[in-house]
């Protein structure tokens, strides 16, 4: 799972964030059975929910209004394993 460390948005908007789960041996078929995410501001979640799944590709939509950093927490569950992945979010005015 891979995606850009620093997503940059301005105030007010709304967008898409996709992720596609590529494993590490290139054959392997992924069957992701669930994936959340939270928009953190330090501790708190300003904004959490359920992943859109399509086979191996993960959608969410943010909207954040207020400027400043966060961090996108994405939490994906595969099999019996689960991934996290954090990305930062920089919302500018």
């Amino acid at each position: 799972m891979y995606y850009r460390e620093t997503i940059r948005f301005y105030a007010g908007e709304k967008k898409y964030i996709d992720i596609d789960v590529v494993p590490k041996n290139r054959n392997d078929t992924v069957v992701v059975s669930s994936a959340t995410y939270q928009l953190l501001d330090g501790e708190t979640a300003v904004e959490a929910g359920e992943c859109e799944i399509d086979g191996a590709h993960l959608k969410m939509l943010l909207g954040i209004d207020d400027e400043g950093a966060y961090t996108l927490k994405v939490t994906v569950v595969i099999g019996a394993e689960t991934f996290i992945q954090k990305a930062t979010v920089v919302v500018e005015g």
